[in-house]
């Protein structure tokens, strides 16, 4: 009987050590996403992405790379709202849905002060 439950907690071990990361996390969500100029769609790396939502005590703060992408890993599901700002670009806001396990991916198309 010992042995048993031994071996139940060995195999409970292994397993969380050994589980993918989506059973692991259960039903969260994520962000990834990708900022380009409107006019030229060249990526912009410059960037800054807020997002804030009923699912976080604060906000969440990315930055894009030079391809232009960010990435929000593991959101819990719930309503949201993503701020993209980037210098010489108007600012554009996007109100969010995520469901479980939900992998949104988003262009995000940034209008130059210059376009206007």
């Amino acid at each position: 009987m010992r042995w048993t439950w031994i071996l139940a907690g060995l195999f409970t071990i292994l397993f969380a050590i050994l589980a993918p990361e989506s059973v692991v996390a259960g039903g969260q969500a994520s962000i990834d996403g990708r900022i380009v100029d409107s006019t030229t769609g060249e990526s912009l790396a410059s960037g800054h992405v807020v997002l804030t939502g009923s699912g976080l005590p604060d906000s969440a703060q990315a930055e894009s790379d030079a391809a232009g992408n960010f990435r929000f890993p593991l959101v819990e599901p719930g309503n949201y709202q993503l701020t993209v700002k980037a210098p010489g670009y108007f600012p554009v806001e996007y109100d969010l849905v995520l469901k479980p396990r939900q992998p949104l991916v988003l262009t995000i198309e940034m209008t130059s002060h210059r376009a206007v």
